[in-house]
Parts: C-alpha cells; structure tokens; sequence
C-alpha cells in the first residue's frame, strides 16, 4: 500500500492561510495543525472529545490515547502530542 503524501511546509501555509480567512479560522487550525503534526487520520480527529486532548486542569495532554473504534485498523494506539502542538492548541 502506498504511503499517504504529506503536506510541504509551504503547502501547509497556503492551507494556514486559506483557514485564516475563514469563520471559524481557530478551529479549523487547530484541526489541520493536529492532522500535521500528529499524524492522525480525519476520522480519528473527528472522534476527539475535548477530555481527550485536555487535562481536568486545563492542559494539554501529552498523549492522546486512541481507542480501537476510533481508528482505522480497529486497533487502539497512543498518539504524543509534540511540544509545537500543545501550543498550537494552547
């Protein structure tokens, strides 16, 4: 099976740039920063509750654990959150 393509650096700031002209502009960067630097698949971000990304005190987790119906494979797994995405969803 071929590997998905990812996004260049410039690709990824015309992206950031189209969503910022955007209604919900924050929303929407958080969600394409979180595809970008996590790697998750769409299904899995859609399937995020805020108690996923978020500690009781606020914060941002440092790993997003997935559940087995919220992947592809049916298989659950850990994702890290890397210190550029926990300010971005800062």
């Amino acid at each position: 099976m071929a590997q998905a393509k990812a996004l260049t650096q410039q690709e990824l700031e015309q992206v950031l740039r189209y969503v910022s002209t955007k209604r919900y502009a924050q929303r929407d960067r958080a969600l394409v920063m979180t595809s970008f630097l996590s790697g998750m698949r769409a299904k899995e971000i859609a399937s995020l509750k805020f108690k996923d990304i978020m500690n009781d005190d606020g914060t941002v987790k440092n790993e997003i654990r997935l559940t087995a119906d919220m992947t592809k494979g049916r298989h659950g797994r850990v994702v890290f959150v890397s210190q550029r995405l926990r300010e971005e969803l800062t």
